[in-house]
Order: C-alpha cells, then sequence, then structure tokens
C-alpha cells in the first residue's frame, strides 16, 4: 500500500524556477510591499514519478479530491487512516506552493491531530518533512512553527535547497503575523545560505519592502541602494520601482524620476524595462506634462513588443496594460482637463423642505481645486470628498438647491484654476411638488350648443387657512367664481366655478382662453387654469 501511494503524482513536475526571482511586478499606484518570491537557483522540491499502472484506486481518488480542496468528511477519513509512516512519505513528495497548499496542510494537520506529533520534536522528522510541517504552521500564523525553522537553519547550513526555503518560508512568517522588521532581518538570513546573487538580491528586495511595511523607510532606501551591487538586472529593477513608489508617495515625484531613470543591467533588465519605462510615463502623467508620459508610454509598449518572449506571471503585462490607459486617459484629458459624471442631475422636493440635494462627481487627472457657478442663486455645489484612483481623482460634489414649486432649470459651470481654459457643466433640474392640488387642472367644456351655458367645477385643496384672493379670466366668453367648500385645521377646500358664457361664442368656434386664480401660498402665488371649449355649428331641432 505505501509504494502504490508514493507512486500517485500529485502535481505535475516542477522546474527550476528560470524566471527572474518572482519578485511580481504590481501596478505603479499602489506597488504592494507584500509580494512572494522564488529565488532563482533553488532546487526543486522532489516530486512523485508518474502513476504506477496496479495502484489502489480508491486511494488516487482520495488524493485527487484533496489537491482539488475537498476536505469532505470521507476524505478526512481516509486520511486519518492511513499509518504515520505513509503520511510522511506523501508530505516529503508533496510540492510546496506558497499560492497552493492546501495538500500540505491537510497532511501536517493528520501528523497533528491523528498521530499527535509534537512540533517541539520534529527532530524525529526528516529535514524536508521538518520544513513541510514549519512551512504549514507558519502560513497560519501558528507561532510553534519558530523553534522548528530555527532548528532546520541551525542543522542544514550546508544544505542550501532546503535552508533557502525555510529562510524564506520564516521570513513571511513574521510578515503574515506582522513583525515586518523580524521578517526583513530573516530575509537577510539568506545570505548565509547561498551565494546565488539573484536569490540574495531577490531577498534584499522583500527585506526592505518589509522595513517600508515596519514605517522604516531609512532603511528600506539603504538595502534599495545595495541591490544593484548582485548584477541581478531583475531584482535590481524591482527595487528601483519600489523605490521611486515609496518617494512618490512622498510626493518627491523628481527624486522619484531621478531613481528610474537610473541604469538598470545584468539579466532580465530588458523586461524589467517596460515597467520601469511605464512607471517614469505615469509619474509625468501625475505631474501633468501629458507630452512625456505620452513619450515614456509609448516606449514602455516598444520595449514590450520588442521582448522575443515576454514573461509570463511577472506582471509585464500589465505594465503594458497600464502604458496603454495612460495614452487612452491622457487623450481624454487633452480634450478637457474636467469630467462631469453624470452630466445632468434631477431633484425633487415637496415646497416648504429647506433644502433638496443630489450628488455628481467631478472627474481630473489628478487632485484639484474646483470652483462652482451657478445661473440660479438658490443652487449651490462643494466638494465634500476626493478619492484618487490610477488615473483620476473623483471629487464627489453635493449640490444643494431651494426648490420651487413646479419646474426649474439651473446650470452649474465647474473650472479649476489650474486649468484655465478648460471647463465643464452640470444641467440641475428641479421639480418642487404643489402643497395645492387643483382637480382638474385644466377645464375642458367639451362640446357645447351654441348660445348655451356650460359649467366645470374645480376644486383646490390645500393647507388650513388657505385663501383665494383674486380670479381674473382672460378671456370674455368665461366667468369664474370662487367659494369655500370645506374648513378644518389642516385642510381647506375651495370650489371655483369656471362657466362659458352663454351666446358668448359663435356656432363652430374652438375657443380656448385662461382663468387665473391668486393665492395667499408663497411659493403658489398663482394658478393658471387652462380652458377649452368646440362649439357646435348649428342648434339642433
Amino acid at each position: 500500500m505505501q509504494q502504490a501511494l508514493q507512486g500517485i503524482l500529485l502535481f505535475p513536475g516542477q522546474e527550476a524556477a528560470a524566471i527572474p526571482g518572482a519578485v511580481h511586478l504590481k501596478p505603479p499606484v499602489a506597488l504592494s510591499p507584500l509580494l512572494p518570491v522564488t529565488p532563482a537557483g533553488v532546487a526543486p522540491s522532489p516530486v512523485l514519478p508518474a502513476t504506477p499502472a496496479a495502484v489502489d484506486q480508491r486511494s488516487v481518488l482520495y488524493l485527487t479530491r484533496l489537491q482539488a480542496g475537498d476536505h469532505a468528511p470521507e476524505v478526512r477519513e481516509w486520511l486519518r487512516g492511513l499509518p504515520m509512516a505513509q503520511v510522511i512519505s506523501l508530505l516529503e513528495k508533496t510540492p510546496w506552493r506558497k499560492d497552493d497548499h492546501a495538500v500540505c496542510d491537510a497532511l501536517v494537520q493528520t501528523l497533528l491531530t491523528t498521530h499527535h506529533l509534537n512540533p517541539a520534536k520534529a527532530d524525529d522528522l526528516s529535514p524536508l518533512c521538518a520544513l513541510r510541517v514549519a512551512q504549514s504552521l507558519g502560513a497560519q500564523g501558528d507561532r510553534r512553527c519558530e523553534p522548528v525553522f530555527e532548528r532546520l537553519l541551525d542543522q542544514q547550513r550546508d544544505n542550501e535547497a532546503l535552508a533557502v526555503p525555510a529562510v524564506l518560508a520564516f521570513a513571511e512568517y513574521y510578515r503574515f503575523v506582522g513583525d515586518y522588521a523580524k521578517s526583513a532581518e530573516t530575509f537577510l538570513r539568506a545570505e548565509d545560505y547561498t551565494d546565488e546573487k539573484p536569490t540574495v538580491a531577490n531577498c534584499t528586495v522583500e527585506a526592505a519592502r518589509a522595513y517600508m511595511q515596519a514605517g522604516n523607510d531609512a532603511e528600506a532606501e539603504r538595502l534599495y541602494a545595495e541591490v544593484p551591487k548582485y548584477g541581478y538586472g531583475w531584482a535590481t529593477g524591482a527595487a528601483v520601482l519600489d523605490w521611486a513608489g515609496l518617494l512618490t508617495r512622498k510626493g518627491q515625484h523628481e527624486e522619484a524620476r531621478e531613481v528610474l531613470r537610473r541604469p538598470v543591467t545584468g539579466r532580465y533588465s530588458d523586461q524589467i524595462r517596460v515597467a520601469l519605462l511605464q512607471y517614469l510615463g505615469y509619474s509625468f502623467y501625475l505631474a501633468g506634462d501629458f507630452g512625456a508620459a505620452q513619450a515614456y508610454s509609448r516606449q514602455a509598449i516598444a520595449q514590450y513588443v520588442s521582448l522575443s518572449d515576454p514573461l509570463k506571471g511577472e506582471g509585464l503585462d500589465t505594465a503594458r496594460n497600464a502604458a496603454e490607459a495612460c495614452l487612452r486617459w491622457v487623450s481624454l484629458w487633452q480634450r478637457s482637463p474636467l469630467r462631469v459624471v453624470p452630466d445632468c442631475l434631477h431633484l425633487a422636493a415637496e415646497v416648504g423642505d429647506d433644502m433638496s440635494s443630489g450628488v455628481f462627481v467631478v472627474e481630473t487627472h489628478r487632485s484639484l481645486p474646483l470652483r462652482f457657478e451657478s445661473d440660479c442663486p438658490g443652487v449651490r455645489a462643494e466638494v465634500e470628498g476626493v478619492v484618487n484612483h490610477p488615473f483620476c481623482t473623483r471629487h464627489h460634489v453635493r449640490v444643494n438647491a431651494h426648490i420651487q414649486p413646479g419646474r426649474a432649470t439651473a446650470t452649474v459651470v465647474i473650472t479649476t484654476p489650474e486649468h484655465a481654459p478648460g471647463r465643464a457643466t452640470l444641467r440641475v433640474s428641479m421639480e418642487g411638488e404643489r402643497r395645492i392640488r387643483w382637480n382638474p387642472g385644466r377645464v375642458f367644456f367639451g362640446f357645447i350648443r351654441p348660445g348655451e351655458r356650460a359649467e366645470v367645477v374645480v376644486r383646490a385643496t390645500g393647507p388650513a387657512g388657505l385663501q383665494l384672493t383674486r380670479i381674473t379670466c382672460e378671456a370674455p366668453w368665461l366667468e369664474a367664481s370662487a367659494s369655500v367648500s370645506e374648513s378644518t385645521d389642516t385642510r381647506a377646500e375651495w370650489v371655483i366655478r369656471v362657466c362659458a358664457r352663454k351666446d358668448s361664442l359663435p356656432a363652430g368656434a374652438c375657443a380656448n382662453g385662461v382663468v387665473r386664480v391668486r393665492t395667499d401660498l408663497p411659493g403658489e402665488e398663482v394658478m393658471v387654469l387652462p380652458c377649452y371649449a368646440h362649439v357646435l355649428r348649428e342648434r339642433p331641432d
């Protein structure tokens, strides 16, 4: 059974990484200090040989499910049923991947819980198995990994293939638990276990990043400046990017560009140059120098195209895409330095409310002072928040408006003193709900006989104490009168009788006119009632 399990291929074979140390690039705006390292020159973890023809198919099934992250009860039960020697054998043959170590974790958990392994006595295990136990505990922030790592590093000084992964995992553990200074010190211990300069260069970059997380910028900058001496182009470029990002966040843009222009030589320097050019263009973009931003962004794209075999999974595609995005945004800002989203706003409120408000966004290439002017005295705008994005700054602006009855419009003009010719406009439509309800809101007499009188009753309902102070008919064929029909502590209702006067319209006439009703309610002083009538041509028999 043990031989059969040893023959199951859990993972495809891994070759030693020919990539530049996996000091991954990130978009230039937020250069993350939490980046993984897979040092060049480290021997790969041993892997299992091809699956034998005669193997326990049940075990194959469970191992496959375990590899897929399936921790169903029957899978855990199968693991618990394995002898300790078989679990150790599987653990030794299972590679550790920083982004995928579920199988290792499950096997280590089986040793700890089922077979009661005490990590403090990991000396009883083989060095490789002890490393897997320490890696799994460290990835979970379990401090029991610390003595295991220390013993391994003390006992395996001449075993570079085991000691270097132990250093990296130990440093990542300290970073995971938030002890960034200790993480940096541990990354620097890699030099005690290997002479491989790419590995030492990568670990120096990671140590600098850990010091940045610890808030020790001075020590981070000192380490970044040391990376070029190892002659590894990729790590040197990564250090330059990090260093420039640190200076950019401090507002030291000229100093950041000076760092970015430093020559980078060594292996993979042509690859990392894509990101260096892109970030240099982005630095000019932030400063508003769109000409230089376009030039360097185009150089970054051209550098990427010139690579015969761009490295995969190292962020070069991201750098190229960022350069292309920079060109698109520059083109946008060259048309107008201000963008309003949305470009119209509708505000509605009941009359009597002090203010009604809404929010819109003004986009600029970076944070800029804004000015607002409205053609309506009751409409005002002010910035209430600013959010920075990689290629634009979004100013969240609140519009406050005093709403009058009915409908009205206003225009808000947005300018910035840093781009005097540039301007944008926001259209504001406002609608106030009337407190007086008119039913119906217009008068249609319908088809009336010549010489006959017609009448329509309009009811006006409003707040208590409402007074209709005057009624005016603006057509000779109309007459109107008003009287109170109901009055309570909360409401008042008026009846308005609008009449088409007898013999006032000729046969066949299509007449229209207006009745104006004046009230004592502020904001609704006048109500206009349109009136229509159609007179038949002949008097019926």
